[in-house]
């Protein structure tokens, strides 16, 4: 009731969802993401997937700690 949704909206989730086709994906992607402004996370051993990762070809790889992006841990 909060978001008004339909009263089959629980009954008919599973078909909608697997109504949805590769070009339903590919032209909501095209409207909404800006392939030059995106940021792809990979969190792993640097020493196991950088080398399959710079064979991909995918721009400048930049290498950050958790305290880069997180910050100093707090003193407790």
């Amino acid at each position: 009731m909060l978001y008004n949704l339909p009263g089959d909206y629980f009954n008919t989730y599973i078909k909608n969802v697997l109504s949805v086709t590769k070009s339903d994906v590919q032209r909501v992607a095209k409207k909404y993401i800006d392939p030059k402004n995106i940021a792809i996370i990979i969190v792993g051993d640097k020493k196991t997937v950088e080398k399959g990762l710079n064979d991909l070809k995918l721009g400048t790889l930049k290498n950050m700690k958790i305290e880069d992006v997180l910050g100093k841990m707090p003193v407790l």
